[in-house]
């Protein structure tokens, strides 16, 4: 069987609360059949101590790269129990730690990234928490998040979340939940989207130019429906069980957030368009509240805009 998942990567820092990601991301790869990854990055010395003593300073790097490889082959050893490849990377840093993880990502292949939204350790003094929110501005591939608030992550998500937009990329969400839900158990997809109300017309103007003309009313919450409708029935042909709710309100992201707190959503997947320098955009408003409330993990897809 073709692996679902080639290439499953678990960035590392050192610390208990990062390796919350290790049990699912292992069950996720051995469900799809993919190959899991474990990498750490590891950050040089300050130069001033380097200038002060860089006979010590070289000793120290020495012993902290072997320390971050010791760790490694530890963590790689408890996860190929399982029965699946895993392979360890200690990667120099090369900007930011985000940066390095980043370029890891792009050259090895990986096609999921799996990690908690923070953690620290003494090996690299606290990265995984403003990583995971730059790594996510730098990558094209889905990203599983989670807050380690609940203990280890979970590898069963049955009632999965597809947050939708309307929008022309909003199959590269919908395909990436299928392809995930094939191998954490997903037996419900819940189909939403949030639109907001338009904004009131101011009625009662003292004087009206004749040469203005009433724009006809736009039901934006069944345009909303009927994308949703169309959507499912893709869930459908592929014998899955879908069903579509449009909710009205202001704040997408606190409407998306409370919706999955009613359901009692296991997971919540949800798009950002494009990656690379894109910095705040759809990642500032509606897919950060999402990630930095959500009760439940959340899968970030990044979309790649359709070109015409």
């Amino acid at each position: 069987m073709d692996p679902i998942f080639h290439h499953i990567l678990v960035p590392l820092d050192g610390s208990k609360i990062a390796e919350l990601a290790l049990p699912a991301a292992t069950a996720i790869a051995k469900k799809s059949g993919g190959a899991l990854h474990l990498a750490t990055v590891h950050s040089a010395l300050p130069v001033s101590v380097v200038a002060e003593a860089p006979g010590l300073a070289s000793s120290i790097d020495s012993e902290l790269r072997e320390d971050a490889r010791s760790y490694l082959t530890n963590a790689a050893a408890t996860a190929s129990k399982a029965g699946i490849t895993v392979d360890t990377a200690v990667d120099e840093a090369d900007g930011t730690v985000a940066r390095s993880l980043a370029d890891h990502i792009a050259t090895s292949g990986v096609d999921l990234v799996v990690m908690t939204t923070h953690g620290h350790g003494g090996m690299s003094r606290l990265w995984l928490g403003s990583v995971a929110d730059r790594l996510l501005r730098q990558v094209m591939v889905p990203v599983l998040l989670a807050r380690p608030a609940d203990g280890p992550l979970r590898s069963s998500f049955p009632r999965i979340l597809v947050a939708l937009d309307g929008s022309d990329e909003g199959h590269q969400v919908w395909q990436t939940a299928i392809r995930f839900g094939s191998v954490v158990d997903a037996s419900e997809y819940l189909l939403v989207e949030v639109v907001e109300p338009s904004t009131p017309v101011v009625e009662g103007i003292a004087i009206e130019p004749r040469w203005v003309r009433p724009e006809p009313p736009v039901d934006v919450e069944a345009i909303a429906d009927g994308y949703l409708e169309t959507v499912a029935e893709q869930f459908h042909r592929r014998g899955l069980t879908a069903t579509t709710t449009v909710i009205t309100g202001r704040g997408i992201g606190r409407s998306l957030v409370d919706y999955a707190r009613q359901v009692r959503a296991d997971l919540i997947v949800i798009g950002t368009r494009g990656a690379r320098g894109l910095e705040r955009l759809i990642l500032g408003s509606v897919a950060d509240k999402v990630i930095r409330s959500a009760p439940r993990p959340v899968l970030v897809v990044p979309t790649a805009r359709s070109v015409v």
